[in-house]
């Protein structure tokens, strides 16, 4: 591997690490409803949220969707719970929600290439 591709795995790969242990994330995936079945024309993805410790990994794939926006709903989430969205590849925040904001509208997920992934931290807010 070139040096800056280990870099970039090195970056990924400690903070899957420092996700699962703080909410064992890779212990759960809920695909509920809201993702449609994969096909190369849609958009697809999962949740590894674990509800007990309000917080996990969102998985976001565009495929072969025209579509580069599509709002997904959050039906995992506790209602009286506020949350931190955020992008761990560049650290910026997506956005801070209430629990019932969540699960009432969801989020909006921009993903501006085809057959590319979005990948967001969710958190609890103390």
């Amino acid at each position: 591997f070139p040096e800056d591709a280990k870099a970039w795995y090195a970056k990924w790969n400690n903070w899957f690490k420092q996700m699962d242990q703080k909410y064992q994330f890779t212990r759960f995936s809920q695909g509920f409803e809201v993702f449609p079945r994969a096909n190369l024309i849609n958009w697809d993805g999962c949740y590894k949220f674990n509800k007990k410790k309000d917080g996990g990994v969102l998985f976001f794939y565009r495929n072969g969707s025209p579509e580069p926006t599509r709002t997904f709903q959050m039906p995992l989430v506790n209602a009286g719970t506020a949350y931190h969205l955020y992008d761990p590849e560049d650290g910026k925040t997506f956005g801070k929600f209430s629990g019932k904001e969540l699960l009432e509208k969801g989020i909006t997920v921009n993903i501006p290439n085809q057959f590319e992934a979005k990948v967001l931290g969710i958190e609890k807010i103390n």
